[in-house]
């Protein structure tokens, strides 16, 4: 494995990132930054965990390779990102937000009011909303981290 996205560092996301040794690890600006000074987060954070790792830093949109971007997808975290992917079947986006289908698909008499519904753990409510309004706009597919479908399909899309 040459490489690895983090879409936060969340610790629960980041326990295994030194056992890639020969990888560089994708990761925002603005998500390494916070993660020195989370302030009230500090307990959502294990500096140990990336320290000394192959970092590759981006700061804002980038595409990696070509039809594979990061996107800038702040809210859950100061600097979450999510991974765009042209494949055949449309453009799948990886929700960097720890967000469940229901988030990206609220309830109709919810809808009236909001097109998502933010996630309940997040730096930022405002941010969180709209980043997952620009990925449910720019999405074919969304790939939702936390939903236990995302863990039934076998493929996706």
């Amino acid at each position: 494995i040459d490489m690895v996205i983090m879409t936060h560092l969340h610790f629960d996301h980041s326990e295994y990132i030194k056992e890639f040794k020969k990888a560089k690890v994708v990761i925002q600006k603005a998500e390494l930054d916070f993660a020195y000074n989370p302030g009230l987060y500090k307990g959502m954070f294990a500096k140990w965990m990336w320290e000394g790792a192959d970092i590759m830093v981006v700061d804002g949109d980038v595409e990696l390779f070509p039809g594979i971007w990061v996107l800038f997808t702040p809210g859950h975290t100061a600097g979450s990102q999510s991974v765009l992917i042209d494949t055949e079947k449309g453009r799948v986006i990886i929700c960097g937000l720890c967000a469940i289908d229901a988030n990206f698909n609220p309830p109709e008499v919810m809808r009236k009011v909001w097109q998502v519904i933010p996630p309940g753990i997040h730096t930022d409510a405002r941010e969180a909303y709209n980043s997952m309004v620009r990925i449910k706009e720019m999405a074919d597919i969304v790939v939702t981290m936390h939903d236990p479908k995302t863990f039934e399909q076998e493929t996706i899309p």
